[in-house]
């Protein structure tokens, strides 16, 4: 079975979506060939990895790079979002710019798995699974979203139109599986992501006089430091430390705060030792549809606070180790004023929390779910 993975990014980025990518090759079963189409496209982001490490995550699979075209425009707003989708079309153009030989090479495959669902129109007419996810805009399930005003969904469908339409199967987080039904789809999945649980775990004999907050994110405002920012001005106490990691366009204004502990971008190992050091993870983001960071804060045994539109996602540790918050500064701030005032909010079981995570959202788990619908997908494609 010939499986592509589409990628939105250059690979070397190895944030959210590419580490998803590299976690699910690692278990990948030797009866699967897989192919990744990635891109030229950074983004705002920097560079995490080098192409030696790309290469050693990705042996033993095909990989074709193709140029995107894109559009910089310096604020989305909705005349620009308009004139980016509806009328410069950069999706259109990058598969308009693929060379034939090169396209007919990205063809050749039997099931496609999307990280971003507009490259769902290289697949036209090929009557194989091509599945849609919620990585990264989740075009699809937005359509079906009530709350959206009458502009948003003539703007959606209208997407559906031009990009979407060729998506047959989707795969949502579990926050969000009440829309399979409405989307009709012959072939749908409800998984999360997951976490390697050997890199990420507790240190159950830390015990901080301060406590340490921690904030993991590309830094940028969408990912909540319009709230944390301005929250961190207003916490004026002498026995809490803020620790920011990450990178972004917004890092030199992080570094230059005297309130904030920098630690820049950091690999995993990194990483996992400095959620390991800490007593709370603290996301305010807008942007997630899972949230990678805030299950490698759970399997490190730390407590979470988190967007209440999250909610779904890790229900089961709500009031035990989690709680989901309005994405409204006071809010925040009051919450965190009330841990300061009574450590005993955040005192949890971290030996129970890591074995749940452990069970239940391990990438050997994970992926072994995942392959299995992959296979069934294609199975059921070979049955019609």
């Amino acid at each position: 079975m010939k499986l592509t993975f589409f990628m939105p990014t250059d690979l070397r980025v190895g944030r959210g979506t590419e580490n998803v990518l590299f976690n699910l090759l690692k278990y990948k079963p030797d009866n699967i060939d897989v192919t990744i189409i990635s891109t030229d496209y950074a983004g705002k982001n920097s560079f995490i990895l080098s192409d030696l490490e790309v290469n050693e995550l990705t042996k033993n699979c095909k990989i074709i790079k193709i140029n995107k075209v894109t559009l910089k425009v310096k604020k989305l707003n909705k005349i620009t979002r308009l004139y980016r989708d509806l009328i410069y079309r950069p999706t259109i153009k990058t598969l308009k710019s693929i060379p034939e030989n090169k396209l007919n090479e990205i063809k050749d495959t039997d099931i496609v798995y999307l990280f971003f669902n507009e490259y769902s129109i290289f697949f036209y007419d090929m009557n194989i699974p091509v599945i849609g996810s919620n990585h990264t805009a989740g075009l699809e399930t937005e359509i079906y979203k009530e709350k959206n005003t009458l502009y948003y969904r003539l703007y959606y469908k209208l997407l559906y139109k031009l990009y979407l339409k060729n998506i047959n199967g989707f795969h949502v987080f579990p926050y969000n599986s009440d829309v399979l039904p409405k989307m009709n789809l012959r072939y749908n999945m409800v998984l999360p992501v997951g976490v390697n649980t050997s890199l990420f775990y507790p240190d159950y004999n830390i015990n901080n006089k301060k406590i340490k907050f921690l904030f993991v994110a590309a830094l940028i405002y969408e990912k909540g430091l319009d709230i944390l920012l301005p929250l961190i001005d207003r916490i004026d106490n002498d026995n809490v430390e803020f620790h920011i990691a990450g990178g972004g366009l917004l890092s030199n204004e992080i570094k230059n705060n005297k309130r904030i502990i920098y630690h820049g971008i950091l690999n995993d190992d990194e990483l996992s030792k400095l959620y390991r050091q800490c007593d709370i993870f603290i996301y305010p983001s807008h942007s997630n549809t899972f949230s990678l960071v805030t299950l490698q804060a759970l399997s490190s045994g730390l407590y979470a606070l988190c967007p209440d539109y999250l909610r779904g996602n890790f229900d089961y540790f709500e009031n035990k180790y989690l709680e989901y918050l309005p994405l409204n500064i006071d809010i925040w701030y009051n919450k965190i004023n009330e841990i300061i005032n009574n450590r005993d909010i955040i005192k949890h079981d971290k030996k129970e929390e890591y074995n749940y995570v452990k069970n239940n959202y391990d990438w050997s788990i994970i992926s072994e779910k995942f392959y299995d619908y992959m296979v069934n997908f294609y199975n059921e494609s070979k049955n019609k």
